[in-house]
């Protein structure tokens, strides 16, 4: 549970942040629920079950989630995050990654929420969140949204993620091999 995802974007009046709840029996995440009450959006999944959105309220028909189709980088919007510690080699390799993304992308937003950057994916609203330094607790509650909506979410190698990854590519899938690529440190 991150109840409060995006907690540097709240202290800023930046309206960008919201609650974040993943169910984990191990690191498979069986139940995700995101909320955007500044866009009174609510996002949840469970295993099997596919991804919806729907207002704060459940007043209306869910909307089903499917992550887009793009599948080349330069017509791609990405999101990103970044370690808090700029002195770390993490941070510095993320901003290599950050700097090749800005080249090959059509853009990129850093948004300062892990978990709506997922929903944004699930949601089609962008194609990929790429982030280091962020914890489980950032992540559960949207991997399963992405997962059911048709993503894909795995390390910067293309590895399975468990609750322990710290370096997080979370796609489209249609641009998940070339991000793999693409994010390779030598």
């Amino acid at each position: 549970v991150d109840p409060l995802d995006g907690t540097t974007n709240f202290s800023h009046s930046y309206p960008f942040c919201g609650p974040s709840i993943g169910l984990c029996l191990g690191d498979e995440v069986l139940v995700g629920v995101l909320a955007d009450p500044f866009r009174d959006e609510l996002y949840f999944a469970s295993k099997g079950n596919g991804a919806y959105m729907n207002d704060l309220h459940n007043t209306g028909t869910p909307q089903k989630l499917s992550v887009t189709s793009v599948d080349t980088l330069h017509k791609a919007l990405f999101s990103s995050g970044f370690p808090h510690d700029k002195e770390s080699q993490m941070f510095k390799n993320m901003l290599e990654r950050f700097i090749r993304l800005e080249y090959e992308s059509h853009s990129i937003r850093k948004t300062g929420s892990a978990a709506l950057s997922l929903a944004y994916v699930a949601a089609g609203r962008i194609e990929s969140y790429v982030a280091s330094g962020q914890h489980s607790w950032d992540m559960a509650g949207g991997i399963l949204i992405v997962e059911e909506a048709g993503g894909k979410v795995t390390d910067f190698e293309g590895h399975p993620y468990t609750m322990g990854t710290r370096e997080w590519l979370i796609s489209n899938g249609a641009l998940h091999d070339t991000l793999v690529e693409l994010l390779k440190i030598d």
